[in-house]
């Protein structure tokens, strides 16, 4: 917007593209007649400084915001539902405890490999996938030091 001079033009393909609502897109199209620039929209072909064109503006406008408002709403009507039956929502990690080689991976993190051999070992784990659940592994191969421990010393007494 601050190289908008007297007679530059800005150019959008499409008016919706250029706000995320009318209030918007209205702020943007008078802050460019302020500066004595024209707006031009490739696919709708209008003028913003004729009575028609500015009439075509807010009403193309009226429904890009429309068509946003909508998206969302049906959006949140998916999300709700989902919500509804029981899905999770959003990204699942899916290297975890449950994971069918996370105790493999346990173990030999107990036996000092590092995440760089292990993932050389173990098929479909990478040393990215390690690090990202580096805290959750050390802590899961700590319980499992601990417990062995505790049994060690339990026994010793008997």
């Amino acid at each position: 917007m601050k190289a908008m001079r007297p007679g530059a033009g800005l150019v959008v393909w499409k008016l919706d593209r250029l706000g995320r609502n009318l209030s918007e897109l209205i702020q943007t199209a008078d802050l460019l007649r302020e500066r004595g620039a024209r707006l031009i929209s490739l696919t709708e072909n209008i003028d913003t400084e004729t009575a028609s064109g500015k009439l075509m503006f807010h009403m193309i406008g009226m429904f890009a915001q429309f068509e946003r408002d909508m998206i969302s709403e049906r959006t949140k009507a998916g999300l709700a539902a989902r919500r509804a039956r029981g899905t999770k929502l959003g990204w699942q990690n899916p290297f975890g405890p449950e994971h069918e080689k996370w105790g493999e991976v346990v173990d030999l993190m107990r036996q000092g490999l590092s995440f760089v051999e292990i993932a050389k070992r173990i098929e479909g784990v990478s040393k990215s996938t390690l690090y990202n659940n580096a805290d959750d592994l050390r802590a899961a191969a700590a319980v499992l030091d601990a417990s062995e421990l505790n049994h060690e010393t339990s026994n010793k007494g008997e």
